[in-house]
């Protein structure tokens, strides 16, 4: 979507976004074992995704300033955005890691990455086409409904946690003996 709205919105040089586009990939690349710090415990899970969600949020009005500025400005916001939704990439995968694997019991570990992987599936077919238009379509604001609604769920992200952990798994309060 960033990459439309580059395209569309600002007026950067189409090169410039080919090398946002590397600077990303480099960026998951070489900071993709360092973001996983803290994924292995529930309270690090906890900070990986609201430090995920909160740089999310603070990306979206960046992103839709780079409407409005002209040259070098427009260059400098988009990297720095560019920065934070590498960000939010890589720490919401490495608490994504912990959460499949370390949430469910073992015996329904298919059954919850199988919903995982169906609700990925559903927001990467959604997901762009609805966000494009919330962002283009509007002409820049959709991006400051989109980073408040990552800021919803850095608030959000706490009291869900808690609730995982207090609520007992359905392995967990039926398990059987083999006889």
């Amino acid at each position: 979507m960033l990459q439309l709205w580059v395209i569309t919105r600002t007026d950067v040089p189409k090169p410039v976004l080919g090398g946002l586009v590397a600077l990303n990939t480099v960026l998951a690349v070489a900071l993709q074992v360092r973001a996983t710090r803290g994924a292995s415990t529930m309270p690090g899970v906890i900070r990986l995704t609201r430090a995920a969600a909160l740089s999310a949020a603070i990306a979206c009005p960046i992103a839709a300033a780079t409407g409005m500025t002209h040259g070098w400005p427009t260059v400098a916001l988009l990297f720095l955005a560019v920065l934070l939704f590498t960000g939010t990439e890589l720490w919401i995968s490495a608490a994504q890691w912990y959460i499949q694997m370390e949430i469910p019991p073992a015996a329904q570990r298919g059954v919850y990455s199988g919903l995982d992987r169906s609700m990925q599936g559903v927001t990467r077919m959604a997901g762009p086409a609805g966000l494009t238009l919330l962002v283009i379509g509007t002409g820049g604001w959709g991006w400051w409904v989109i980073g408040a609604g990552f800021a919803a769920c850095a608030l959000a992200v706490r009291p869900a946690m808690a609730w995982i952990e207090r609520t007992p798994r359905t392995a967990e309060r039926h398990t059987v003996e083999p006889a």
